[in-house]
């Protein structure tokens, strides 16, 4: 900002009027004075607050020293109409705030010292703000956040309005994690789908808190356009348990067109790192002028904001990338919390239900940081949840050959598609749910025995379709008794 100031200033003696010592002064006061949060993500807000303050006391001609309020940092030099001039300038610069964003870092600077030339420098410049950005958001996104399931709290195995409101706290806490830049459209997605369900999962329990879910309603289900199908998939269960099963179906219609092969937190980096490549390699070949344009651009995206800067064309695709899907396009499986078993169809709050109730003790005491506390869920493969939502979907809406289309589908995967950290007792029961609800009994006798010899568990809620079925064929038999006598 001062560089562009000193351009106004005509005498030497007038360059210091506005002094990185006046400037440190004036932060101080704003510091102070001003409500403010002081954070990276919020660099637009504190440096327009400053800019304000500094036009307020250039109206005042008068900059009160910090520590000695009798002194002013404006000497004589500051004429009326310097002060106008000024004014006028930082209005300007305040409207258009971009401008100050130019992030120079020493390291760029010395990497293009040897070949020093205005417009290598002005490139290298572009170049260092987009990737800085880039860097931030895809490893946030893909890495500090998406991969994870586990949060930072003692887990409460039954939703209630405190431990909703705690984990939105949270979460939120996670979205603003170190402040650098802020990416809300993305986050917010996220975090509502868990905080959506959850509400929905206690009205569900307790039909009194329905003022609660309706308030909630509007701004807490992710919305259909999300770039990731763990979050369509999580707003597909919500549409299914309303019994809107028209657009629940819509939603998970293009999921299965995809491949969808889960990426492991391993594979994660890597496709990290080839979408830094790829992007470095398209701003290699672009020109001075496009580069500051696609900056400012990735600039107001970061901060949510829509701005009309004339970004050429053929670079919208790059810009389209930054807020949806970087490059790389990574499936994560689908998690539900058992706090969400009132929310999701039955057969997954079986599932749900079998799930140990505390799998690793929480040592708050013993740890100045809290460690990661393991949360009870269950762990589903996309395809399968899709899969197995389209079917229920199609049963409840009486449309037979569909859903016969939809469980042959089912039938055709491997436990290799379609489970998750080789889990294959969670598949093997959904196929036996559905193949059960269909009338193919053999069918779904094969896939529940599968599932006991892999977990010979009473937690296992095989054990329950199995005691379904026996005690169907046992009804069955007294009424062909009674009949032939």
């Amino acid at each position: 900002m001062k560089d562009h100031i000193r351009r106004l200033f005509h005498r030497d003696n007038e360059k210091d009027i506005l002094s990185s010592y006046c400037l440190k002064n004036l932060i101080f006061w704003c510091a102070e004075k001003e409500k403010l949060n002081w954070t990276n993500s919020n660099l637009i807000g504190c440096l327009q607050s400053c800019i304000q303050k500094l036009i307020k006391f250039l109206k005042e001609g008068y900059l009160p020293h910090y520590f000695i309020e009798e002194r002013n940092l404006f000497n004589s030099k500051l004429t009326p109409t310097l002060s106008t001039i000024l004014q006028v300038f930082l209005h300007d610069f305040k409207d258009n705030i971009m401008d100050i964003l130019y992030l120079k870092s020493f390291e760029t600077l010395q990497e293009f010292s040897r070949n020093f030339c205005p417009d290598l420098l002005e490139k290298a410049l572009e170049k260092s703000v987009i990737l800085q950005c880039w860097d931030d958001k895809i490893k946030r996104l893909y890495l500090d956040f998406t991969t994870f399931q586990l949060f930072w709290l003692k887990y409460d195995r039954y939703p209630s309005l405190e431990s909703i409101h705690r984990y939105k706290d949270i979460l939120s806490e996670i979205e603003n994690y170190k402040g650098i830049t802020v990416f809300k459209n993305e986050y917010t997605g996220i975090i509502n789908s868990i905080i959506g369900m959850l509400s929905y999962s206690l009205y569900r329990q307790i039909p009194q808190q329905k003022r609660f879910w309706m308030k909630r309603s509007s701004t807490s289900i992710s919305r259909k356009k999300s770039p990731r199908s763990c979050i369509l998939l999580r707003l597909a269960v919500f549409l299914f348990m309303e019994r809107k099963f028209e657009s629940a179906i819509e939603v998970c219609l293009d999921i299965p067109k995809q491949i969808i092969d889960i990426t492991p937190p391993k594979c994660v980096w890597d496709k990290v790192n080839e979408s830094q490549v790829h992007l470095l390699t398209l701003l290699l070949s672009m020109k001075t002028k496009p580069l500051r344009k696609l900056k400012e651009a990735i600039l107001a995206a970061c901060y949510s904001k829509e701005i009309q800067n004339g970004l050429p064309s053929e670079y919208n695709y790059i810009l389209g990338e930054f807020k949806d899907g970087m490059f790389m396009q990574p499936h994560f499986k689908v998690t539900y919390m058992t706090a969400e078993m009132w929310a999701v169809p039955d057969v997954l709050q079986y599932e749900l239900l079998s799930v140990p109730e505390k799998l690793k003790t929480f040592y708050e005491d013993r740890f100045p940081c809290p460690k990661y506390d393991a949360v009870p869920s269950i762990s589903i493969h996309p395809l399968l949840n899709c899969y197995l939502l389209q079917y229920l979907c199609y049963e409840a809406l009486g449309k037979t050959k569909l859903c016969h289309e939809v469980l042959t589908k089912l039938n055709y995967l491997t436990p290799k598609e379609a489970t998750v950290d080789e889990n294959c007792v969670l598949f093997y029961n959904v196929m036996a749910y559905c193949n059960k609800k269909s009338g193919y009994y053999r069918k779904a006798t094969k896939y529940i025995l599968r599932s006991l010899k892999t977990k010979p568990s009473r937690r296992n809620a095989a054990f329950g379709y199995l005691k379904s079925m026996i005690n169907q064929s046992l009804t069955l038999v007294r009424e062909w008794n009674i009949s032939s006598n």
